[in-house]
């Protein structure tokens, strides 16, 4: 699914999908709003859900079940690979199984803050499971690009393989 108008999703299923190196399996570019709920994405290679130059991202009840390799040989392999986004809300999910070659084997998060007109990205993530998951380089769980960024996390589990 590509998109540039808003997204609002609930309730579906993505299975056994592949996308390429540079692709997802959802994209959103340009759109004030990305809602995700209820949904599930599991064994698939390549990115789950990409937003891009979107104002507000909100996922909710949502199970990302990821595809892991020992010697993960993707660029781009994560649940999540947000770009250029304003709000970013991330309630009640499950993050499992996920590797990647560089970083953010779950959630990638980047903005360069002049693409926002100078605003930080503000991250919330509550009540959420991060399980399994790796990065050849960097932090396996959530990669933030920038510091200066607002951030919470609360209420969240992360389970690390031996």
């Amino acid at each position: 699914i590509q998109t540039t108008a808003n997204l609002d999703m609930t309730n579906c299923v993505f299975a056994n999908n592949k996308a390429n190196q540079k692709g997802a399996h959802v994209f959103v570019d340009v759109a004030n709003s990305a809602s995700v709920k209820k949904s599930t994405f599991r064994s698939a290679e390549g990115t789950f859900l990409q937003i891009t130059n979107t104002v507000n991202v909100t996922i909710e009840d949502t199970t990302f079940n990821g595809t892991y390799t020992s010697t993960p040989s993707i660029s781009k392999n994560q649940a999540l690979h947000i770009l250029a986004a304003t709000n970013v809300v991330v309630n009640r999910s499950t993050f499992f199984n996920f590797s990647n070659s560089s970083c953010g084997g779950a959630i990638y998060i980047f903005t360069d803050s002049s693409s926002l007109g100078n605003q930080s990205t503000r991250v919330s993530i509550d009540l959420t499971n991060f399980t399994m998951n790796n990065a050849k380089d960097g932090l396996s769980l959530i990669h933030i690009s920038e510091p200066t960024r607002l951030l919470s996390i609360s209420y969240a589990v992360f389970c690390l393989k031996k």
